[in-house]
């Protein structure tokens, strides 16, 4: 959108559009707020007229009932809520403090003197969607990794593997709060305008497809956790006690899994590099069409065929092993077919990003 300066005696004037001023209940005789954001001037209301705090009276203490609501106002991209309950006691202050603990720039204060709790939710992360996908996926990076060296060789070193699970959990747990704060930042971007212009996101219709990749990419973070849980499971039932040697098994899936985390992180590329994500998302079209896959590059769909035929082979005087590798290996593919929706969504946001339309 652009605007002429015009000289108004001895000022220069930009007049703001109609659209925008309902929008944001101005008019003749209202006060602005004016701040520069590199090399932009960004309009906005005042203190005084912005959104008010919401306000929650509960005649009775009921904690889920509570952290809902908290929850609900923080994903919603709303600035804090108050809640007030006929007794603040210890149970429900540490459960409110532990929900804070899980959403990111969220704080909690307790009232003087009246039963109420305050909540603040301040944007700790910035308000740059890209970078916080970018925090994502540097994550999902160190979870692939992890579980990468145990299909290498440690596998066989069982502390090493619970440690690899304790760090894959807790890193989950960092994703999960990262892919909140970009649904609270995506949410609050729909309904203030003055945040929207703060932001990357570039193109209302954008909103949808960030939080899809997010949804994504907490996805890919499921499947991480249940990777690894499925290694530990096999360890214990299967091979620390020598019913069988995972080592041929392991070799190939390491295989596998390197493939689709290469496809992972090209999806991650996407996000920035239209050629990237066109590429991608062209692959994928073909795989629709011819019937193949994305391990090792573009192969038969009948290789994948042949893995199990592998498995079924090897491990047929085990066969309550063959299920448990079975579903690994979906998992590892899964890898692979998620990284092509991310690159879609990508695709999406750059073609919307290119039209040059402002909504």
């Amino acid at each position: 959108m652009k605007r002429k300066i015009i000289q108004l005696g001895g000022s220069a004037v930009v007049a703001l559009p109609s659209p925008w001023l309902k929008e944001m209940n101005l008019g003749p005789g209202k006060e602005v707020s004016l701040s520069v954001l590199n090399d932009r001037l960004i309009v906005g209301r005042t203190e005084a007229d912005a959104t008010p705090i919401p306000y929650h009276r509960f005649d009775k203490t009921n904690v889920r009932t509570i952290s809902a609501i908290v929850y609900a106002h923080y994903l919603g991209g709303r600035d804090g809520v108050t809640v007030e309950v006929p007794v603040v006691s210890s149970e429900t202050y540490d459960h409110l403090e532990e929900l804070c603990g899980k959403l990111s720039g969220a704080s909690l204060y307790r009232h003087e003197t009246n039963p109420q709790l305050i909540l603040r939710f301040t944007d700790v992360q910035g308000k740059s969607i890209l970078s916080s996908l970018d925090r994502c996926f540097n994550i999902l990076n160190r979870m692939c990794l992890a579980n990468l060296e145990l299909l290498g060789r440690s596998y066989r070193d069982e502390e090493r593997l619970e440690t690899n699970k304790r760090t894959i959990m807790a890193d989950e747990d960092e994703l999960d709060r990262t892919k909140t704060y970009i649904l609270r930042l995506l949410n609050k971007a729909l309904y203030d305008p003055e945040f929207f212009y703060q932001t990357d996101i570039g193109d209302k219709r954008n909103v949808v497809q960030y939080g899809r990749i997010a949804a994504h990419a907490e996805r890919l973070a499921d499947l991480q956790e249940e990777i690894v849980g499925h290694l530990v499971r096999n360890y214990r039932d299967f091979i620390k006690n020598e019913r069988i040697d995972f080592r041929p098994a392991s070799k190939k899936l390491e295989r596998m899994y390197l493939t689709c985390f290469n496809l992972v992180q090209r999806a991650h590329r996407c996000i920035r590099d239209p050629n990237e994500s066109c590429q991608l998302v062209g692959l994928g079209k073909l795989d629709q069409q011819g019937g193949i896959s994305y391990v090792e590059g573009i192969v038969e769909r009948t290789q994948r065929e042949s893995l199990f035929q592998f498995f079924l082979n090897r491990y047929s005087k085990c066969p309550e092993f063959l299920p448990e590798i079975t579903i690994l290996q979906s998992k590892i593919y899964a890898m692979a077919s998620i990284a092509l929706n991310i690159a879609e969504c990508s695709a999406n946001i750059q073609l919307s990003a290119g039209s040059g339309t402002q909504q």
